[in-house]
């Protein structure tokens, strides 16, 4: 039998999501009780819902004044029927919606649930709540469902290399006891001029000058030490070269990730595409788990407070523009901080942030990792 499920939607329409995507057969309704400042956001949860499910619904929008709670009564007792069965999630809107929604549809057909957003789990209502009438979300979304549910579509790079052994011995260099010298600093530093650019860097001295690319002395060497597997051995790729200036410790963080978490999504150098709503911006490392979206920014070093305040401000953003309620957001650097004064700043502004000490030992860093399962836990 066909049921109406019943969303009252908010600026998070993630439980709203989730419920639909739990319970929704083909052939069942959506009606979407909204107000006129979240009206766009039916829109988004339906595209998305279309894209990333075979489930074939009937949806209907019904807009209320949420101030008016004689008015939010007397319209949606309108369009209500005695036939049909609802399923109503109370989880969004105000509380005042809420209620009203539960006082009108209680005259009905009308089963209630209510998400301990962002628990993995709901309550069906009826008569006393008991611990019984909890249930698991057995639903899991992926990086683009969850997005698209906040309008954002992005684009996905890819790693370098298949496994975390070359980004393994580049954090050994980097935090060893011994690692680079101040030669290899300086080649590193050099290949940073050409990170952007996506040019070629010979790694064979060239005759003719039209022919000549970028060349970098002593970069061959360096590349000896390191061991570095490069793709052609008469020249450095721009990929290779931006592995060798930072996007090695991305790729470090997504395999260990990985490796310890197995989310249910993974991605890295993830691309915004730019819309009304948002501006385009590249996160390192994405993932979902738990149904909570995790976003790790990597930073190989943070030089001067400046450089920081814009590291943690842009972080910020794309946590209340990107993430949702059920967001977080990691800062990883290279560099220290003795006194801590830049985690108390981060912590001050909902970011994570762990500097170089956590990534010189090794059970230091698994604490990242307890910080990302103790978030993504029900």
């Amino acid at each position: 039998m066909s049921k109406t499920i019943v969303s009252i939607i908010s600026e998070q329409t993630i439980p709203n999501y989730l419920l639909i995507r739990e319970m929704a057969c083909d052939g069942d309704s959506l009606l979407m009780i909204t107000s006129e400042k979240v009206h766009e956001r039916i829109g988004w949860m339906v595209n998305a819902l279309k894209t990333f499910t075979k489930i074939h619904f009937l949806v209907r929008i019904h807009t209320i004044d949420e101030e008016n709670w004689e008015g939010m009564i007397d319209v949606t007792r309108a369009i209500l029927n005695t036939s049909e069965v609802y399923h109503v999630n109370l989880t969004g809107g105000t509380k005042y919606m809420s209620l009203a929604m539960y006082h009108v549809f209680s005259e009905f057909n009308s089963c209630f649930y209510y998400i301990p957003y962002p628990k993995n789990c709901f309550f069906t209502l009826s008569g006393i709540v008991s611990r019984e009438s909890l249930t698991s979300i057995t639903t899991r979304i992926s990086i683009d469902e969850y997005l698209a549910n906040y309008n954002i579509i992005v684009k996905k790079s890819s790693c370098l290399f298949d496994t975390l052994e070359v980004a393994g011995r580049m954090m050994r260099f980097f935090t060893g006891p011994n690692g680079f010298n101040q030669y290899d600093y300086e080649i590193i530093d050099k290949l940073r001029a050409y990170r952007d650019r996506g040019v070629v860097i010979d790694l064979v001295e060239t005759k003719t000058d039209e022919l000549k690319r970028p060349q970098i002395a002593n970069l061959r060497r360096f590349l000896e030490k390191i061991d570095f597997p490069l793709k052609d051995e008469r020249y450095l790729t721009a990929n290779e070269t931006c592995f060798l200036t930072g996007g090695w410790f991305e790729e470090y963080c997504f395999f260990y990730i990985k490796n310890q978490l197995d989310p249910q999504d993974l991605a890295i150098g993830v691309k915004t595409v730019r819309t009304q709503q948002t501006e385009q911006n590249e996160l390192d490392v994405v993932f979902v788990y738990g149904n909570k979206l995790f976003v790790i920014e990597c930073k190989t070093g943070i030089s001067g407070r400046r450089f920081f305040h814009e590291t943690v401000y842009k972080a910020t953003a794309l946590k209340e523009s990107l993430l949702g309620l059920s967001g977080h957001t990691f800062l990883l650097s290279l560099n220290r901080d003795k006194d801590e004064t830049l985690k108390k700043m981060a912590d001050n502004m909902g970011i994570s942030y762990y500097e170089r000490s956590f990534f010189t030992q090794p059970e230091a860093f698994k604490s990242i990792v307890e910080e990302i399962k103790l978030r993504a836990q029900d």
